[in-house]
């Protein structure tokens, strides 16, 4: 890893929840659908941007970073669209401190009746998180993979769900046959001044940093009986017996028990190279406080003469890329580009954004604009 890497992240396991969809199908067998949810265009601006949480009906997701939406367009043999907005485009690129900046609206493409197919194939891409989840029927605590994705209505989004597919019930008197029961997000996380955000780590909480003397993966429960009362759950290992409450974590007192931080950066599936290792501090799934997103505005106005011929030779950068040098003197050839990509699937005039529709894999899943539906595709 040399110094300049900016980030620390596996390329191996990139999101691909559209991919994981075609490989389930493939199978020939009743797979999990992609749909998962709904949102307005706005709260993806405002409230779950990419980073932020955004709460479905039985989980939570996370859209990834705008990196990742590449792979949805490239599923199309055309370009992706581009929103003719040139002084939005400056201040974006004042902003990012970057010449190279593109204005793009979601992944979407408007469909001529809730039950057709157009822009199926598009999407924001997202993760599941946090990726410790809790039985609703025994307390178990685990990570995803110990839970069962079911996702198999193709127009209730809404019965997305994770399962816990052998559940005996709480701790009595009587045997209880094993049924499936929900399984929801464990709903604490930990986050530092720099924006780092994190999972809890459970196993080690309970076991005061020590592994578990009693069993090399331990089975842990989160008995929480006073949801909605802050930091009130208690962690308990069924292996060796150790409990302790997650309100010791709380507080000045709480930040000295807590790990330091690792730099994660979960909308990424990133890490900082040299970690951060500041202070961390316990924040809730859900809390007002751990998103805000960074806004620009501006007024549209009739575009002067040199405003459209700035305009125009961004358009040429952008089209020619590394090859403008090598074009520079065949201005018919460049006339003819510039047409082609003036096209429906080139620029356009910026116009409103229908709702949002996501897709998640194993731990991943993907937002789009088709119509305000969600989408999750099929765990690996």
């Amino acid at each position: 890893m040399s110094d300049e890497t900016r980030f620390v992240y596996d390329v191996a396991h990139a999101v691909d929840p559209l991919g994981d969809l075609e490989q389930e199908a493939e199978k020939a067998t009743k797979h999990n659908r992609a749909k998962v949810g709904s949102a307005r265009p706005s709260s993806l601006l405002y409230t779950y941007g990419p980073g932020a949480i955004m709460d479905l009906p039985q989980f939570t997701i996370m859209p990834t970073g705008l990196d990742e939406w590449d792979r949805i367009w490239q599923r199309r043999d055309s370009a992706p669209p581009q929103i003719h907005a040139p002084r939005l485009r400056d201040v974006v690129r004042m902003m990012l401190r970057s010449p190279d900046v593109q204005l793009r609206p979601y992944p979407w493409q408007p469909k001529k009746h809730s039950r057709s197919a157009e822009g199926n194939d598009l999407g924001v891409p997202s993760r599941v998180f946090p990726q410790w989840l809790r039985c609703t029927g025994c307390d178990m605590l685990g990570l995803l993979a110990q839970f069962d994705y079911r996702n198999t209505h193709p127009f209730r989004t809404d019965l997305a769900v994770f399962e816990h597919a052998k559940c005996t019930g709480r701790a009595g008197g009587r045997t209880r046959k094993p049924m499936r029961r929900t399984a929801i997000p464990a709903r604490y996380l930990l986050a530092c001044v720099d924006g780092h955000l994190d999972e809890f780590p459970y196993d080690l909480w309970v076991h005061r940093g020590q592994p578990c003397s009693k069993a090399e993966l331990p089975a842990l429960k989160m008995v929480d009986r006073t949801a909605g009362k802050g930091a009130s759950a208690v962690i308990q290992c069924a292996s060796c017996d150790l409990r302790r409450p997650m309100n010791e974590a709380q507080g000045e007192a709480g930040k000295a028990k807590l790990p330091k931080c690792r730099g994660r950066h979960p909308h990424l599936d990133a890490f900082e190279p040299r970690g951060c290792g500041n202070d961390t501090r316990l924040m809730l799934v859900g809390a007002s406080n751990l998103w805000f997103p960074a806004t620009q505005s501006i007024i549209v106005m009739p575009e002067s003469q040199e405003e459209k011929a700035s305009d125009l030779a961004d358009r040429v950068r952008t089209a020619l890329g590394d090859k403008l040098a090598k074009y520079r003197a065949n201005l018919d050839l460049i006339r003819d580009l510039l047409v082609a990509r003036a096209t429906p699937s080139g620029p356009t005039e910026a116009t409103p954004i229908g709702p949002i529709s996501w897709t998640i894999s194993e731990d991943q899943a993907c937002c789009d604009g088709s119509g305000g539906r969600l989408e999750l595709g099929p765990l690996r």
